[in-house]
């Protein structure tokens, strides 16, 4: 008889994280069925059919939350992102404007040698 324990680290971790975002609430808990109908639900009769409206509408409803949530999380990381293009664009054209500045020289033989490439290869079309 072994003691080992069968499974994989990787099967354990994500089990475990799987659990603790659920609880943390960053995902939703998936709804647990009934394991027998209730009296009446079997048969289909209205307050079985409003028990699972009601199911149904509680799913749909934090479905919605966390799609909601989601959509928040994506435009703030957009902001974000924008933020950060902005700095370090405005941080290179800086640089760039201030090699130029102190070598303004080989600054216009690159522009022109680059205006005579393009040149050429729109002239070969």
């Amino acid at each position: 008889m072994s003691d080992r324990v069968s499974g994989t680290a990787a099967a354990a971790v994500g089990a475990h994280s799987k659990d603790a975002m659920q609880a943390a609430g960053a995902i939703p808990t998936p709804p647990r069925p009934d394991p027998a109908p209730r009296d009446g639900a079997a048969d289909g009769d209205e307050n079985g059919e409003a028990d699972g409206e009601s199911s149904l509408r509680g799913t749909a409803d934090r479905l919605l939350s966390t799609a909601s949530d989601a959509g928040d999380s994506a435009v703030r990381a957009a902001r974000r992102i924008g933020r950060q293009a902005r700095v370090r664009g405005a941080h290179a054209g800086r640089a760039a404007g201030g090699a130029v500045r102190d070598y303004p020289v080989p600054a216009l033989l690159m522009a022109g040698a680059a205006g005579l490439a393009l040149g050429i290869l729109l002239a070969r079309r």
